[in-house]
């Protein structure tokens, strides 16, 4: 949960700070090219930017399937399963054992 919402946090503080930069009125040339390299690493950064929300969406997924399993007969064993299925890129599977 920690990891899911400090990335949450993260990309929530990197739209802010961008788009309060870029929403103020340059009152100069120096100001102007500020912004302009502003908008341009911005633009840069989007598909970096773009590629951290899949990975945001599975762990938010994967917190609401713990909270459905909660309580539930072998939720351990759901658990299990759904940790241990590799993705569909993946040739292998990399499963998390329960600590002892």
């Amino acid at each position: 949960m920690e990891l899911a919402t400090t990335e949450l946090t993260s990309l929530n503080c990197y739209f802010s700070s961008n788009t309060d930069a870029l929403r103020v009125a340059p009152v100069s040339l120096d100001d102007l090219a500020q912004i302009v390299n502003r908008q341009r690493q911005v633009v840069a950064e989007k598909g970096s930017i773009e590629a951290r929300f899949e990975p945001l969406r599975d762990m938010f997924r994967t917190l609401e399937k713990v909270r459905a399993l909660k309580g539930s007969t072998g939720a351990f064993s759901l658990l299990l399963a759904l940790f241990c299925t590799p993705p569909a890129s993946s040739l292998t599977s990399h499963c998390l054992t329960p600590s002892p």
